[in-house]
């Protein structure tokens, strides 16, 4: 039973992503699927999720490639990958929910939360000043690559 609704979850995941529903997500239809509800990708990501994926390098990926691909226990290619795994590991209501939040915190909207929007949220929201320190710890706590901002991705992963 619970092979069963895994298998279940792993074909609905694969249909979110197959468009044209021929059986195999390409790159336009990947790029489109991660960014419908506002993500970011570049297309570079794009192709080197297509290829780390596209076992029999046809440059597409199979319902077989993409179940190994998600299954996968291989650390260095899940956190590689980090984009395209937290995107089709939330429900529909997950990722919208989480959008929504990240939106609110990106006070510039350039797709990254900055120690000046927490502040400037915070002041908005509830009228208390936080300080240049307390807002770089709270950056700190979600900022996984050490850039100094806080990108969907680490937001969604640390929040779940």
């Amino acid at each position: 039973m619970l092979e069963k609704l895994k298998m279940e979850k792993l074909w609905e995941m694969f249909r979110s992503h197959d468009i044209d529903r021929n059986g195999f997500i390409n790159e336009q239809e990947l790029r489109y699927s991660m960014t419908r509800d506002g993500g970011k990708v570049t297309d570079e990501e794009v192709r080197m999720i297509i290829k780390a994926a596209d076992v029999d390098s046809d440059g597409r990926i199979s319902h077989n490639e993409f179940a190994k691909f998600i299954e996968t226990d291989n650390i260095e290619k899940v956190s590689m990958f980090g984009k395209f795994a937290t995107d089709v590991t939330l429900s529909w209501d997950e990722k919208k929910e989480m959008i929504q939040w990240f939106r609110l915190l990106d006070v510039n909207q350039n797709g990254f939360i900055t120690a000046a929007d927490y502040q400037k949220y915070i002041l908005t929201n509830y009228g208390k000043k936080v300080t240049d320190e307390d807002a770089h710890n709270f950056i700190k706590a979600f900022d996984v690559d050490c850039d100094g901002q806080v990108s969907y991705d680490e937001f969604v992963k640390l929040t779940r």
